[in-house]
């Protein structure tokens, strides 16, 4: 085995710590008391290497070559194989074992021949430790409507789903959750901004920094009257001249930094809509659809983080992914936005400040979408020349 598989694979041992139900004694599958999002500087516990592990394994496939030479297919397969050998944890490791060593598993794990075999592959065993962990859970995805006993092994394995048996379009389905969940389009190298949202357009790109607090009642205010304005295309009438130009709105949550520990006004229920939000930012940029999340949870703050659910449902979001990176890079996420207003001196939310370039202006009564759109166009305008 190679340097670069070895990596692998010691990544990948983590691959079935996904809230085993096994008596595991080993030392990686305790569970800390803590809440992981906001403990730094500890070594990861098992749903931490377990969500970890699947993020490797299915971004692996998604990124394949179309089809796989005997070498790339080899090397996958061998990966594969190796989990059952080295995984940290013992019980966790026996249990993948049973499941791996299913006649049918093995038959499809061999008879890969392309990414899409791969990735469907990865599906089925993913599904198939959800099942047999968590029998009432749905099966990924949900819109599939597939049964959780398809992917019982080897228990019912009369019963067990066959990949090749599968419709197209269920098939298209599948694929389309996964790539959507796992694959950037435009490369794994691409880093997600919040400019992200908007199409390179060739005009002046005017930002809109809007500083808010998710429980604070004035800037659900101020949010829902500049919601209009929220777009790509910014449109400017001066006159008998009509300038185009694009939006670079961008919202960043306010809060104080204390040592390791993140404060945020109005308590607990605040911070942790701050980092969902943060999350809905960072996976549904384009065309601003984390806006929409936003205005749904800000609807009734009180209810905030409790509304995430039902608010990701609404726009067709992944709440599973919203709700794994708040746990993950929310504390980070909401660190960077709170240490960006102390940075530019906010100290009162909402605080909204309109910029071209190194020129940048506050807007004074952020609260009127006739100010926040006289200051957008006259930044526009003086980008343009005019």
């Amino acid at each position: 085995m190679g340097d670069m598989m070895k990596l692998q694979v010691l990544i990948a041992v983590a691959l079935l710590c996904v809230s085993s139900v096994l008596a595991c004694t080993d030392g990686i599958c305790h569970d800390y008391q803590f809440a992981v999002s906001t403990t730094q500087d500890v070594p990861p516990d098992r749903r931490m290497l377990g969500r970890a592990s699947w993020t490797f394994l299915h971004s692996t496939a998604s990124y394949l070559p179309a089809t796989l030479d005997i070498h790339e297919k080899s090397a996958f397969i061998e990966l594969m194989n190796d989990i059952k050998l080295i995984y940290a944890c013992s019980e966790c490791r026996a249990h993948f074992d049973k499941i791996f060593a299913d006649p049918v598993v093995q038959t499809e794990l061999y008879g890969i021949a392309t990414r899409e075999d791969a990735q469907l592959w990865l599906w089925k065993i993913h599904n198939a430790v959800t099942s047999n962990n968590f029998p009432s859970w749905a099966m990924f995805p949900e819109s599939a409507k597939l049964h959780a006993k398809e992917f019982l092994i080897p228990e019912s394995s009369a019963t067990q789903l066959r990949i090749a048996n599968l419709t197209p379009a269920v098939r298209k389905e599948i694929l389309a959750a996964l790539n959507k969940r796992w694959h950037m389009s435009a490369g794994l190298d691409k880093t997600t901004r919040a400019n992200d949202a908007c199409p390179s357009s060739g005009y002046e790109t005017v930002r809109v920094d809007f500083f808010a607090m998710a429980q604070c009642p004035f800037c659900r205010e101020g949010l829902r009257v500049i919601k209009p304005l929220i777009k790509c295309d910014l449109t400017c009438v001066l006159g008998d001249k009509t300038l185009q130009g694009t939006l670079d709105f961008r919202i960043h949550f306010v809060g104080s930094v204390e040592g390791k520990k993140l404060v945020s006004l109005h308590g607990p229920n605040e911070l942790e809509g701050d980092k969902i939000i943060t999350c809905a930012r960072q996976h549904y940029p384009m065309q601003y659809r984390w806006v929409d999340f936003m205005e749904c949870m800000e609807v009734d703050q009180s209810k905030i983080p409790a509304d995430a659910s039902a608010c990701a449902a609404k726009y067709n979001m992944n709440f599973t992914l919203l709700e794994d990176c708040a746990k993950e890079d929310g504390f980070a996420n909401v660190k960077r936005d709170f240490e960006y207003g102390i940075d530019n001196k906010v100290d009162a939310t909402p605080t909204v400040f309109v910029s071209h370039g190194a020129t940048k202006h506050k807007v004074e009564n952020p609260g009127s979408v006739g100010d926040v759109q006289h200051m957008l166009c006259q930044v526009l305008a003086a980008a343009n020349g005019q």
